[in-house]
C-alpha cells in the first residue's frame, strides 16, 4: 500500500472533497452548481443568436439591466449570511452575490428570448435604411457588414443589422466609419432606401429579427460618404 494521504488542515483553502461524504454525491452537486452558473450564459447566447430581439435603448434597459438588478437584489434576500464561510470578507461576499445575481439574470434573459420567439409567426416589413458600415478587424477576411435601419415606426432610433457582403456592396446608402453616432446627428440623418426584413411577432410583445429578405426597391452602388 502507498503512503497515507496527508490530512487536510483546517485552514486549507484549496478545493477538496469531504472524505466523510460519498464522492459521487459531491461530484453531482459540483456539476449541478456549474450547470446552474454557466447554463444561463449558454441559454442567453442561444436566444440572442436564434431570436435577436428588436429593442430600443429603453427596451435594452428593461430586458437586460432590469433582470440583473433584480437578480442582485434577490441574492441579498434569499441567500443568508450563514451561507458564506466566516473567514470570507465583505467585499468577496458582495462579489459572490453579484455573480449569482448576474448568472440568474442570464437564465431569465435566455428563457425570455426563447419563449418570446420560438414558433411564432413572422411578417415581411420594409424598413428605412440610414447608413452602412463595416467592422475594423485586424484580419479583413473577418470583416462584418452592418446596415443601420429604423425598425420602429414611432422612433428615429436605429438598429444595426448584419448583412452579407454582396448585399452590402449593392446598397446606395451613405457609408460611415463611426461605430457610434451621436443621437442628435443620428436623428437628423435622412432615410435612404428600404430594407426588406422578415420580422417575428414575439408572443411576449417583443418583435425579433428573423432575417434579411433583400432590398425593397433596387439601389445602385454609389459609395456615398457621411
Amino acid at each position: 500500500m502507498g503512503p497515507a494521504a496527508a490530512p487536510i488542515k483546517a485552514d486549507d483553502q484549496r478545493f477538496h472533497f469531504d472524505p466523510n461524504k460519498p464522492r459521487w454525491l459531491q461530484v453531482v452537486w459540483l456539476l449541478t452548481q456549474i450547470f446552474g452558473l454557466l447554463g444561463g450564459l449558454v441559454l442567453s447566447v442561444v436566444s440572442m443568436l436564434m431570436y435577436p430581439m428588436l429593442l430600443t435603448g429603453t427596451g435594452y434597459a428593461v430586458v437586460y439591466l432590469g433582470p440583473a438588478a433584480v437578480g442582485l437584489l434577490m441574492s441579498f434576500l434569499l441567500i443568508p449570511r450563514a451561507w458564506f464561510p466566516a473567514s470570507m470578507s465583505g467585499p468577496v461576499k458582495f462579489q459572490v452575490r453579484l455573480g449569482i445575481g448576474l448568472f440568474g439574470a442570464a437564465w431569465f434573459i435566455g428563457a425570455f428570448g426563447i419563449v418570446n420567439g420560438y414558433s411564432t409567426s413572422s411578417v415581411v416589413r420594409d424598413e428605412p435604411m440610414v447608413y452602412r458600415r463595416t467592422s475594423t478587424p485586424s484580419d479583413p477576411s473577418h470583416m462584418s457588414y452592418y446596415v443601420g435601419t429604423r425598425v420602429w415606426p414611432s422612433s428615429r432610433d436605429v438598429f444595426e443589422i448584419v448583412v452579407r457582403r454582396p448585399l452590402y456592396d449593392s446598397l446606395d446608402v451613405p457609408v460611415t466609419t463611426l461605430w457610434h453616432i451621436p443621437r442628435q446627428k443620428l436623428y437628423a440623418m435622412p432615410d435612404d432606401g428600404l430594407l426588406r426584413l422578415a420580422v417575428g411577432r414575439g408572443r411576449l410583445g417583443v418583435d425579433w429579427l428573423q432575417g434579411v429578405v433583400g432590398v425593397a426597391r433596387p439601389t445602385s452602388r454609389a459609395g456615398k460618404q457621411s
